[in-house]
């Protein structure tokens, strides 16, 4: 594929290692590294993710060096590197008022709670 310069080097590709956090309700959910264009957008990747783990993409959100990851970022916006980790993190909706233990807990492929 030629690169967006207009020469036919190629586009420069890097693995990036997904995890869910240790201390997540996602405790069980597989590791997964992927092999990704430096410019793509990282919405297919967290896509991949989720389907490879049977979650729902909207239950969880992705961090980089504590930095929510939306649709638009990319490798290289973000400044990543070969081998770099993606963190996954489930979106628990804690309720300080009522303190539902319902609210914290996220089951794979359980999108109920949120």
């Amino acid at each position: 594929m030629a690169s967006m310069n207009g020469d036919d080097a190629p586009e420069e590709c890097l693995f990036l290692r997904v995890q869910a956090e240790n201390n997540s309700t996602l405790k069980g959910i597989k590791n997964i590294l992927f092999k990704i264009r430096k410019n793509s957008t990282l919405i297919n990747l967290m896509e991949a993710y989720c389907e490879r783990s049977g979650l729902d993409v909207g239950a969880v959100k992705f961090l980089f060096n504590n930095h929510t990851i939306t649709d638009l970022d990319t490798p290289a916006s973000l400044k990543m590197e070969n081998n770099d980790t993606i963190k996954v993190l489930s979106k628990r909706i804690v309720c300080k008022l009522c303190k539902q233990s319902s609210c914290l807990e996220l089951q794979p492929n359980d999108s109920s709670n949120i």
